[in-house]
């Protein structure tokens, strides 16, 4: 079992964040629409098992890790996880932590992220990372100069194995092919394309119209084209108004 180290910034983590985050939910309506079309527990384990942490329990959990890891108790596996907790809009099915996009906003959060990276270095000396994942949110909102100053102070910051897989996720209507051309040379050897469905109508219907089907069927042609060893696509079956038919069809243009 890998162990994970989540950096996701104290700008994301905060409990007065969270509440913001809450609120603005509860304004568009999202968490109500999507528990009554999806039902409440779509995720495993379910969401009823869970509970929120406060801000204290985090600070808590961080501080027994960092004991750990200075006493020398260093796990033999261990990946960081990166999340960018921002999107262009909020899909309707989707009930991950994210902010609506903000410039002053994700600037901010870059901020907290590298004075996190920067505060937590020396606590992971000795240690080895074999996996480097950027999830969200939409982790491809970010530009080229936030990109770089990050990936920057992760290589400043921390050791990786030679061959550590360093996934990122991709959201068609935020990534062109030079941005992935910078992901690529920024040492990214894994894309996932989160492509959801290649209805136009589905798109939609979920508030997902900042998608398209000819940007997703693009982005899939740019990851081939820079040859990334590892091109994943992320397709959404049972949406709603979709139906096996239109999965299908999406799952076969995306194999062909």
């Amino acid at each position: 079992m890998e162990e994970g180290i989540l950096f996701a910034s104290t700008l994301a983590c905060s409990e007065k964040n969270f509440n913001t985050f809450k609120r603005r939910h509860k304004n568009y309506g999202l968490y109500d629409l999507a528990n009554r079309i999806l039902g409440e527990d779509t995720d495993y384990p379910p969401a009823s098992l869970s509970k929120p942490l406060s801000a204290d329990q985090v600070a808590g959990i961080w501080g027994k890790t960092v004991e750990r890891l200075k006493s020398g108790k260093i796990p033999r596996q261990l990946g960081m996880c990166i999340d960018v907790p921002f999107c262009l809009r909020q899909c309707l099915f989707c009930k991950h932590f994210c902010f609506l996009y903000s410039s002053k906003e994700v600037d901010a959060y870059v901020v907290s992220l590298i004075a996190e990276m920067e505060a937590f270095k020396e606590v992971f000396k000795g240690a080895k990372f074999q996996t480097l994942w950027f999830g969200g949110g939409t982790p491809s909102i970010l530009g080229a100069g936030h990109l770089k100053y990050i990936f920057d102070t992760i290589r400043k910051s921390f050791v990786f194995d030679a061959d550590a897989q360093v996934t990122f996720e991709c959201s068609p209507s935020s990534t062109d092919f030079r941005k992935l051309g910078l992901l690529r040379s920024l040492g990214v050897n894994r894309i996932s394309l989160g492509v959801n469905s290649l209805d136009g109508k589905v798109l939609k219907k979920n508030n997902c119209r900042a998608e398209d089907k000819d940007s997703s069927i693009r982005l899939i042609e740019y990851s081939k084209r820079l040859g990334f060893p590892v091109s994943s696509v992320y397709l959404m079956c049972g949406l709603p108004g979709a139906n096996i038919r239109s999965f299908v069809k999406g799952l076969e243009i995306v194999i062909s």
